[in-house]
């Protein structure tokens, strides 16, 4: 589950830094969300914030924070925070 959470965070920042308008704007700045159920029945929602060449995306399950990426088109690096969700006890 979470390497398809990964990919699916690496396919939106890839899309959203690589879709960057060619033409001058008045506004660098856009956010959209779309979400989804998954097979298990859990609501995932992914929350993208881009301005300038930084795009931000959050995903979210069932409302509590997954994973948090930055990618930075002008040092080319993608930063992702995992945020460990179940803990379990032997």
């Amino acid at each position: 589950m979470r390497k398809f959470i990964c990919i699916v965070m690496a396919t939106i920042l890839f899309v959203s830094i690589g879709a960057l308008p060619v033409y001058a704007s008045n506004s660098n700045h856009d956010s959209y969300a779309f979400s989804y159920v998954n097979q298990n029945g859990e609501l995932i929602t992914a929350l993208v914030d881009k301005s300038n060449n930084v795009a931000t995306t959050k995903v979210y399950i069932n409302g509590i924070l997954a994973q948090k990426s930055v990618a930075d088109a002008s040092s080319k690096t993608i930063l992702t925070e995992i945020y460990d969700q179940k803990t379990l006890y032997y």
